[in-house]
């Protein structure tokens, strides 16, 4: 991807602002106050599994939050699931086309 030229937070802004018509009914994203990723938490480990396959598909990188987990590490189970959004190396342009190619893999 390309290197973000921008400020973390004009790019943290890109990602909310463009996250939130399109996925914000179902896919609300938590407040972001710092930081240069963001967790997304899902309702199961398959709908992790789903929208990080398609979202690989469209050629939009995603991690899984489950990725995260330490071997033997007692996370309660609605914890486990979700999706890593990182914005930091990826400028406002390239956050806006990702966030379109998801749309359209999520269908």
């Amino acid at each position: 991807m390309a290197s973000g030229a921008g400020c973390p937070m004009a790019r943290r802004d890109a990602l909310m602002g463009a996250w939130t018509p399109l996925f914000g009914q179902q896919h609300p994203l938590p407040k972001v106050a710092a930081g240069l990723h963001l967790s997304l938490p899902l309702s199961s480990a398959e709908q992790e599994i789903q929208l990080v396959a398609r979202a690989i598909a469209a050629a939009v990188e995603i991690n899984p939050l489950s990725r995260f987990l330490l071997p033997g590490q007692n996370v309660n189970q609605q914890h486990r699931a979700g999706l890593v959004l990182g914005f930091a190396g990826v400028d406002e342009t390239s956050i806006r086309r990702a966030l379109s190619s998801l749309q359209q893999a999520w269908r």
